[in-house]
């Protein structure tokens, strides 16, 4: 038997190294930038924070403790592979938080720096664990479990609705609004890196390509670029000519080094270049189905 919960054993080892790096990131977000200056971060993390000042109980068990529950109810709605893969990233996040990371130096100061490195860190940290194709548990579960009865609710809609609540909670624990005020900057910071990291590495362009040696060009882009080459067979509106477009897909940073291909091929190429917000598939990132 070489694949467990539908993945190789390397893959899962893969899958374990970057959640360990994503856990220890949020968890040096939350335990050296935003406990100290008493921001909650929101969701079942930030719950566990306000708790952590009230009784000093450990964060990463909290967390998991809070997090079994939906869980359960998540087995039975989102299917045993989702399951076993959050508790397998909520025991490697509740090591990071209570062993892994818990002697480092903490920051007291600024608020607002305070506020937005501890937001780049937790986005760094959830976008590393989503790529897997995991989660961090807590709002997440709650998310998917919503929209399952409630498709037509966005996941931002339900993430702003359960952060509200955690903040409106550690602004009374806290004693002032700004510490809520400060969680709202963290969550945004977080969701902007988050999805920078989810979605920048899969970022790309898509080249539609006109010329007269449309072949020479594709057979090129095959063999120096390792890309792919659709052929579109089309006709002039003006000339009523038949012609043969190129349509290819190339990462951003690909891009300039394929421009400067066609044009050497054919000067007076006729380039048509649109953003792609994300690619998927063979030669770039493989889609994690659920």
């Amino acid at each position: 038997m070489d694949k467990w919960l539908g993945k190789s054993y390397k893959e899962i080892g893969v899958d374990i190294f970057y959640e360990t790096v994503g856990c220890g990131m949020m968890a040096v977000g939350v335990l050296m930038f935003l406990r100290p200056n008493h921001i909650a971060p929101g969701g079942v993390t930030g719950i566990a924070t306000i708790l952590n000042y009230l009784f000093n109980l450990p964060i990463g068990g909290i967390s998991l403790f809070m997090n079994l529950p939906l869980l359960a109810l998540g087995y039975r709605i989102l299917g045993r592979v989702f399951t076993v893969r959050t508790l397998i990233t909520l025991l490697i996040n509740t090591l990071m938080f209570d062993y892994g990371v818990a002697i480092i130096p903490l920051y007291q100061g600024d608020q607002l720096l305070a506020a937005m490195f501890g937001g780049v860190l937790t986005g760094v940290g959830a976008g590393l664990i989503f790529m897997r194709g995991s989660t961090s548990g807590g709002t997440d579960i709650v998310v998917k479990i919503t929209q399952r009865s409630l498709p037509h609710l966005s996941t931002g809609r339900i993430g702003l609705v359960i952060n509200a609540l955690v903040f409106a909670w550690a602004a009374l624990v806290y004693g002032n609004i700004e510490t809520a005020l400060y969680g709202l900057v963290v969550t945004y910071v977080s969701g902007v890196v988050m999805d920078s990291i989810i979605y920048g590495v899969d970022e790309g362009k898509t080249v539609m390509v006109f010329s007269a040696k449309s072949e020479q060009i594709a057979q090129v882009i095959i063999e120096r670029h390792n890309r792919g080459v659709t052929y579109i067979d089309g006709e002039g509106a003006y000339t009523r000519q038949p012609t043969r477009l190129l349509y290819c897909a190339v990462r951003r940073n690909e891009y300039p080094r394929l421009k400067k291909t066609i044009y050497q091929i054919d000067p007076d190429a006729f380039v048509i270049v649109s953003d792609a917000t994300e690619l998927l598939g063979k030669g770039f990132r493989v889609p994690v189905v659920e």
